[in-house]
């Protein structure tokens, strides 16, 4: 069911941008919300940790699409200990939603999704109280053996084992009253929640965050914090808003393809890499196919901004998306070129960073330091911004003559680039 809201509704998607590489996925979110005919807005929070640099471009593309940047400053709780990853500190800045107080009703998207289908009926669907929100269950089949999971991770206790199309649409799991049922069925996943923001509930939430001792054994931070803040008080909703990219084949009973309305790339994001000529991407190489939905619609964005010459969007999206490419490209310079080598490189904040250590086939460039790169090269005409190509020229009045070094086959093998 479509909602046909009144003009002067304020409603809106909301989602989190704290760093560079999760520009590619904030881009097409918002340009998925569009594809869609969302009537609603998307709005960008945005934090000083992303760089400048990039705004411009951001407020241009935002500007082509239903959707506005706002800054705002991080929220970072006195205590955390238990974070399974560095990177998840930032997502404690996503309950900064609760104090847009201006909104009525505000959905919260991860930057890591990609919408299909439209779903604005979800700024319909009714809560008990200002105090609630709507989310998916979490998943915890944990099929892949992650050691960092809890020990009743397990495929028996997740909400959506036994779940089947198409009753599963309409008729998730329930959440359980607090103290009865499975523990594992009162968590939920916090890539896509439905909140009413209200000054009392930011400041019950500010004072949760300052005086409970629980804050600083959570690992995935906002997520436990929802599951727990609003224990008793959350609805679940069908899977089919936050599909998770791993219940394609965890849970092939439930997912079809075709129902998927909004698809959560989470762990390895599609733009870090083009999906391989085997079909593999993602951890484990299991996630091709969702993966290429990705970047079918990239490619669709793409050719619509080259069509309108906006060439500082389509720079700004190549030089910060992290590592995108097809692969490991490498070409080994001959003799016919010994003045310069040239690389495909997946870095694409090269020039940006200080040090980069590669190592390449047979020839080894250990500290590669910005003031030695003289000329770098994109052809924008030529080479698609997923895996620009970039020619590094080597100073050719300080050649030396160097003796041989043996061939290390090892090396030849790898391609690493980390600062």
């Amino acid at each position: 069911m479509r909602s046909d809201p009144p003009s002067n509704r304020r409603v809106a998607w909301v989602t989190l941008l704290t760093r560079k590489s999760y520009i590619p996925g904030t881009v097409l979110l918002a340009h998925s919300l569009q594809k869609q005919k969302s009537q609603y807005p998307l709005i960008v929070l945005y934090t000083p940790s992303l760089p400048s640099e990039c705004l411009p471009a951001l407020y241009r593309e935002a500007s082509l699409t239903n959707a506005t940047l706002h800054p705002i400053q991080p929220l970072v709780p006195k205590e955390q200990r238990n974070l399974i990853a560095a990177r998840f500190g930032d997502t404690w800045t996503k309950l900064r939603i609760f104090e847009l107080f201006e909104y009525e009703r505000l959905v919260f998207l991860d930057a890591d999704m990609l919408v299909f289908r439209n779903m604005d009926e979800l700024f319909d669907i009714e809560l008990p109280g200002r105090d609630w929100i709507a989310a998916n269950h979490c998943c915890v089949c944990n099929l892949d053996n992650d050691e960092w999971a809890p020990a009743d991770w397990k495929k028996e206790n997740c909400a959506y084992t036994g779940r089947t199309h198409p009753s599963c649409l309409d008729n998730p799991s329930r959440v359980p009253e607090p103290g009865t049922g499975l523990p594992t069925h009162t968590l939920l996943n916090s890539g896509l929640f439905i909140c009413t923001p209200n000054p009392k509930l930011w400041k019950d939430i500010l004072d949760f965050l300052e005086t409970s001792p629980l804050v600083k054994d959570f690992m995935f931070p906002d997520q436990d914090f929802l599951a727990e803040f609003f224990r008793g008080k959350w609805k679940a909703i069908g899977y089919q808003y936050n599909a998770l990219k791993t219940m394609r084949y965890w849970h092939p009973e439930m997912w079809r393809d075709e129902e998927v309305r909004n698809l959560h790339y989470i762990v390895d994001k599609p733009w870090s890499k083009r999906v391989g000529s085997d079909g593999a991407a993602g951890y484990l190489g299991h996630d091709g196919t969702t993966h290429q939905w990705w970047w079918d619609e990239f490619a669709k964005w793409e050719q619509e901004r080259k069509g309108m010459g906006e060439q500082d969007i389509l720079i700004m999206f190549g030089r910060r998306a992290g590592k995108m490419g097809s692969g490991v490209k490498t070409k080994t310079p001959t003799r016919k070129q010994p003045a310069y080598c040239r690389l495909y490189l997946y870095e694409i904040s090269l020039l940006g960073s200080t040090i980069f250590r590669l190592t390449m086939g047979s020839r080894h460039v250990k500290h590669l330091r910005k003031a030695q790169v003289q000329h770098a090269v994109r052809d924008l005409s030529t080479t698609s911004l997923p895996s620009p190509e970039y020619i590094l020229h080597r100073n050719d009045d300080k050649k030396k003559k160097r003796k041989k070094k043996k061939k290390n086959p090892a090396a030849a093998k790898k391609w690493i680039c980390a600062p």
